[in-house]
């Protein structure tokens, strides 16, 4: 998969589980013209968030995941 570069972030490396680092490459591979790439990004995102909400008390004390 390809990755473009961060513009404008000095923030450190983002983890794999991060749901805005795909939003972040999304919207980079729509700029540089890959609507397949941010689609497929995009859904990376989703299952990084939902990977994300599966280790939250918050979310998976109320019985349901």
């Amino acid at each position: 998969m390809q990755h473009f570069p961060d513009l404008g972030s000095d923030l450190p490396e983002f983890s794999a589980l991060d749901p805005c680092r795909y939003v972040r490459e999304a919207d980079l591979a729509l700029l540089y013209g890959s609507r397949e790439l941010a689609v497929a990004l995009i859904a990376q995102a989703y299952l990084a968030f939902d990977l994300m909400l599966a280790d939250c008390d918050e979310v998976t004390g109320l019985g349901k995941a």
